[in-house]
């Protein structure tokens, strides 16, 4: 091969690079996180790209892709996070799930139907009203008391 392809090829296998997630400075409008590339290079200061509407701050030892622009080691940007001591596991095909590594989780599943888990607490709030609305039945199952407060009057059917 000659000396330029090679230089070519070398740097196409150095765009994309696997390695372990360390710690990550979440305070500006853009996470930077230190990551622990495959080749045991440290890396500092690295950008993580997120999706727009979704965000989240890994813990150590998630794995991580980050890709280098042009093949350079200068211009690192993690791309996509993970971390498969955690990850919700089986879905069905179509379904789509948010999760947390303390057991929370929204399935969305391919059949329309939505679940909300938690082994705490279940924090709605809003500054408006809350509508909840149903074609169906409603039923609230509580395992200790019910307690319904309210600024006005109470309507029941």
């Amino acid at each position: 091969m000659n000396r330029s392809l090679e230089r070519l090829y070398n740097r196409v296998q150095n765009v994309f690079q696997r390695g372990r997630h360390i710690s990550a400075n979440d305070i500006g409008d853009v996470q930077l996180v230190q990551v622990r590339l495959g080749d045991g290079e440290l890396a500092d200061g690295v950008e993580n790209l997120q999706a727009y509407g979704l965000t989240s701050n890994a813990h150590e030892g998630a794995e991580h892709l980050t890709v280098f622009r042009g093949g350079s080691r200068d211009s690192p940007l993690v791309i996509l996070v993970g971390d498969r001591r955690y990850r919700l596991h089986p879905l069905k095909t179509g379904d789509v799930a948010l999760y947390s590594s303390g057991e929370n989780y929204v399935i969305m599943r391919a059949s329309g139907d939505i679940e909300i888990h938690t082994p705490k607490n279940l924090v709605m709030s809003a500054d408006g009203d809350i509508s909840v609305n149903a074609g169906g039945k409603i039923d609230i199952a509580s395992g200790g008391d019910t307690t319904i407060v309210t600024g006005g009057k109470l309507y029941l059917n």
